[in-house]
């Protein structure tokens, strides 16, 4: 069975892409998840993850997980070329998978009708 993983070429890692999405993108966000989007002029649309120092190391690390996961599920329906920095808003709720994947589609669904001519 192929793994399903996220390939570096989707991951936003430079610290520039990152200050760049977060200063001249657009912002769109719920009460769990924040999106900062800007156009990277590429074929894919890349995952950025900005999250905060607070709460322990476990949550942290298992809100890049379902975020990421999120991502990887909700991917066809965002358009293609984007930045996408994700920042969650509640930690307690961006811990949660199903609340991420609900705020993501939402998100994702207002994205893509902003960007459609």
């Amino acid at each position: 069975m192929p793994r399903a993983t996220l390939k570096h070429s989707s991951r936003v890692t430079r610290k520039g892409d990152f200050e760049r999405a977060r200063k001249r993108g657009r912002t769109l966000g719920d009460d769990v998840l924040r999106f900062s989007v800007l156009s990277n002029g590429l074929e894919v649309t890349r995952l950025g993850l900005a999250v905060p120092r607070r709460g322990t190391a476990i949550e942290r690390n298992r809100i890049k997980r379902v975020v990421r996961e999120a991502f990887r599920l909700g991917r066809s329906r965002l358009p293609p070329g984007l930045d996408l920095v994700v920042s969650p808003r509640n930690f307690e709720r961006a811990c949660e998978f199903a609340e991420v994947v609900r705020s993501f589609e939402a998100l994702a669904t207002k994205l893509s009708k902003r960007s459609e001519p």
